[in-house]
Order: C-alpha cells, then structure tokens, then sequence
C-alpha cells in the first residue's frame, strides 16, 4: 500500500484534532475537578458528625483523582501525539520545520519578571492532579488505618459469608479483567 501524499488536507486534519484533543483535555479536567471538589467539601462537612462516611467519601475522592491523573496523562500523550503528526505534515508540506526551537530563542523577554520559555500549559494540571490524588491517598489510609479495628470487626463477621463475598470479588476481578484488556492495540 502506497504511503499517501502530504496536502493541506492531512495538516488540516492533523490540526483539527490536536485543538479538539486540548479541547478535550481541559473539559475532561473540569468535570474531574466537580466530583474532586464535591469529595472534599463533602469529606469535611460529614468526617466529624459520620465518620463510616469520612472512610468512603475519601475513598471516592481517591478513585476520582487517580481518574483524573490518569485522563490528563492519556489526554497528554493524544495532544503529543497530534502535534507529531502536525509537525511531519507542516514540514513535508513547505520543507522547513515550523516548529524550529531557533525560531523561539530569537523571542526576547520583556523583563525579568516575566521570562518567556517553553513550557507546556497543561504540564501543571498533569502536577496538581499527581498531587491531589497523593493528597486523596493520605486522607484515606489515614481514614482507613484509623479505623483498623472496625474494619477488622467488619471483615470477621463478614467471613461467614466467604462463599458469596469470593463469587462477588471473582465476578469484579473478570468484569475488570475484560474491561482492561478489551480494545488494546496488541502491535
């Protein structure tokens, strides 16, 4: 099969997408920071007067965190990935690299309170949300370990349902089993 031929059409594709993947990037981030919040607003209104529910809703904080951390990795690799794509196609197209970081140094800082340097605008969302989800991970295990004994308690009178409580995390273990492996390009 014949590699197609750069045009205009292929770098605007390219470039269509990569404005809709950073689109993307910071909706997704928005709507992980709505449930990220609710938790923590919801963590401290309820951790003194129910505690049970501090353990869950730290819980919860952490799975929307490390959701989050884990969107705007992904979201950061198709933002690169487009970039790539536009790069190659931009260069095949005029012969010249657009994207030449001479060209950036020629660019001279107003002042020294306001540097100019490349630095990525979505690199310290990736920072903040790596940060959350630690912060979401402490107030967990110090919820859970806090809690040690009860959860002991709990896990002793859970036993005599043994039975039921293996069918349950078996079925949990398939279902992520399937939904992890399913759809992955194997090259």
């Amino acid at each position: 099969m014949e590699k197609p031929e750069p045009t205009k059409d292929r770098f605007d594709i390219a470039f269509q997408c990569r404005n809709m993947e950073i689109e993307l990037f910071w909706k997704r981030s928005t709507h992980y920071w709505v449930f990220v919040g609710a938790a923590l607003v919801a963590y401290g209104a309820l951790k003194k007067e129910y505690p049970t529910i501090g353990l869950l809703v730290s819980c919860f904080g952490l799975i929307a965190s490390t959701a989050w951390m884990l969107s705007n990795i992904g979201s950061k690799w198709w933002i690169e990935n487009w970039e790539r794509k536009l790069k190659r196609e931009a260069k095949a197209i005029s012969g010249a690299d657009l994207f030449d970081p001479e060209e950036e140094q020629s660019i001279k800082s107003p002042n020294l309170f306001t540097p100019i340097v490349r630095y990525s605008v979505t690199r310290p969302t990736i920072v903040l949300s790596v940060f959350i989800t630690l912060i979401w991970l402490g107030i967990f295990l110090k919820e859970s370990l806090g809690r040690w004994c009860e959860l002991w308690d709990f896990v002793q009178s859970a036993w005599q349902y043994k039975n039921a409580i293996a069918c349950v995390v078996t079925a949990f273990f398939v279902i992520g089993l399937l939904f992890f492996t399913r759809g992955k390009n194997r090259t």
